[in-house]
């Protein structure tokens, strides 16, 4: 069995379905709110299908950073790139 092709990545399954699922797809709503902001400024969203297309995705990844970054002020790690600390267990005694 040989590696992956020169520039590719091997990933299990289920990483690319968790990915799939929580990254790779635009966040609900998104399509609605970019159609909202075109209609806002005078313009029929259906006349420009692509522009909103565009708009899903960015507004998508500007509300995960946003929380991402309330998150980072509160004082919460990304626990999927680092791990709480454990605490040993008490020496029996």
């Amino acid at each position: 069995m040989t590696g992956p092709s020169p520039g590719y990545s091997v990933i299990k399954t289920s990483t690319l379905a968790h990915l799939d699922a929580h990254y790779f797809a635009p966040l609900s709503g998104m399509r609605d709110i970019a159609a909202g902001l075109l209609d806002e400024w005078g313009h029929d969203s259906a006349d420009h299908p692509e522009l909103v297309a565009q708009m899903e995705v960015e507004l998508s990844g500007a509300l995960v950073e946003t929380a991402a970054d309330l998150m980072r002020d509160a004082g919460l790690r990304d626990l999927r790139i680092e791990p709480a600390p454990t605490t040993p267990a008490p020496a029996a005694g």
